[in-house]
């Protein structure tokens, strides 16, 4: 059995600035998901062509993601242990998915602010 508790650990420390809980923050990120068979779902880490843009006042990837973003540094990867229930986008996760997320920058959002 699996609570709704999000858990995390830093991978990797950052050293620039901090994801604050500022709700106004545009982050741009690159972010591995696996499932609970550890087969990988989405890979963005593996071309870091282009970063992914993360508003935090609309929750792209769910409350628990967010949540565990806070905190971190640019430069930093921190490892995201989500249940199901806190996932967006859960169709092919039977119990809980991990996200490997490495912060990139830390800007005020345009979209947020408006």
């Amino acid at each position: 059995m699996y609570s709704s508790e999000v858990w995390y650990r830093d991978v990797k420390k950052g050293k620039g600035a901090i994801a604050t809980d500022d709700q106004i923050l545009q982050l741009r990120i690159h972010y591995n998901l696996y499932n609970d068979a550890g087969d990988a779902l989405f890979n963005s880490l593996k071309h870091k062509t282009s970063s992914v843009e993360v508003h935090l006042c609309h929750q792209t990837f769910g409350p628990g993601v967010v949540k565990a973003i806070k905190g971190m540094r640019v430069g930093g990867i921190r490892r995201i242990i989500l249940p199901k229930d806190t996932i967006i986008s859960s169709e092919n996760i039977k119990a809980y998915g991990v996200m490997d997320v490495e912060l990139v920058a830390v800007c005020a959002s345009p979209v947020c602010c408006s």
